[in-house]
């Protein structure tokens, strides 16, 4: 009987809340062999690394990357770029978390210099390895060409600190790429409301879009009391809503007064999205042609970065389409 395959080697970069939480992850479920943390504040780290008994390291140039197999980066937004370079120059495959980075000349930078150094970057867009999209996935593709719409809400109150960054690319990012996913598309926009309501804390963003054959509607706001995470499949005969909040999807066939209500706790996200980056480590010559078209890979994320741009220049504000509709 032949030997178990050994777990890769990986790297966490980022060891705040959510560093903290991939590191533990990790180390919960033996997916990987959590080698070594970092952060810039030390306190987080040796924290960290004390807890999970890994090495810490006080400089990333310190961590010695030809003994890795992969990085899994998990900065603030400002600092995904600067940390995903320094490593890529390096030689290292690397996890990077959403939004990659804070533009698409970023992202594009980060793809091409990849490319150069022969380097896997898998973006964090964990919505992919929500089972409740992945059975929506699984049903477009089925049925292919018979979306006619798309609906994406993701509503929360999002804390303070997360507030400093766009909510386009904290949160909305997840939903434009779900959109190109099941679309098969790049989605265009066509009317995009942004910006803050009023007096209220965290910003809001609504766009239309057009996806190939079909439409998308997405509307994310950072402060409703309620977490909601819903995203719908419109078909010519069936509604499929996708709930990854209460983990399940409800289907309403049309002239059909009762839906059917499916469960799909399955195992969780993370857990389902590093099994799909520690599987690239071990098949690193995998061409991008072979991949699971759920994977994401750095391309994906220069298309959700060209929906955001383009959103970005068709932006109305919201206050300004109130005053409109106040002097209207």
């Amino acid at each position: 009987m032949s030997a178990p395959e050994k777990p890769p080697a990986v790297a966490v970069i980022g060891a705040g809340r959510w560093g903290s939480t991939i590191a533990r992850t990790i180390k919960r479920s033996g997916i990987a062999e959590l080698k070594a943390v970092y952060d810039r504040d030390a306190g987080k780290a040796y924290s960290l690394g004390q807890e999970l008994g890994v090495e810490v390291y006080d400089d990333i140039d310190r961590i010695p990357i030809d003994e890795l197999d992969g990085v899994i980066v998990a900065v603030s937004i400002d600092q995904l770029f600067h940390v995903a370079i320094r490593l890529i120059e390096k030689g290292a495959n690397i996890f990077i978390e959403k939004p990659v980075g804070q533009s698409l000349d970023e992202v594009k930078t980060i793809e091409s210099k990849s490319r150069r150094k022969g380097v896997i970057v898998f973006p964090g867009f964990i919505m992919r390895f929500d089972p409740s999209i992945v059975y929506i996935y699984s049903l477009v593709r089925e049925r292919e060409g018979q979306v006619e719409n798309i609906y994406a809400y993701r509503l929360s109150r999002r804390p303070p600190g997360a507030r400093r960054h766009s909510i386009i690319y904290d949160l909305a990012i997840h939903d434009i790429d779900t959109a190109n996913m099941l679309t098969n598309s790049l989605c265009e926009p066509k009317k995009v409301l942004y910006g803050y309501i009023d007096n209220l804390e965290d910003q809001c963003f609504t766009a239309y879009l057009r996806c190939g054959k079909a439409v998308a509607y997405i509307h994310t706001d950072g402060y409703s009391a309620l977490k909601i995470r819903k995203t719908i499949a419109v078909f010519r005969d069936q509604v499929v809503e996708a709930d990854s909040v209460l983990k399940q999807i409800v289907i309403r066939h049309h002239n059909q007064p009762k839906a059917n209500v499916l469960s799909v706790r399955n195992e969780e996200p993370l857990v389902r999205e590093l099994k799909a980056f520690t599987q690239l480590l071990r098949n690193a010559s995998t061409d991008n042609a072979d991949i699971e078209p759920t994977i994401p890979t750095i391309e994906d994320a220069v298309k959700a970065h060209i929906v955001i741009e383009k959103s970005l220049r068709k932006a109305t504000p919201y206050e300004e389409m109130r005053r409109a509709l106040e002097t209207g």
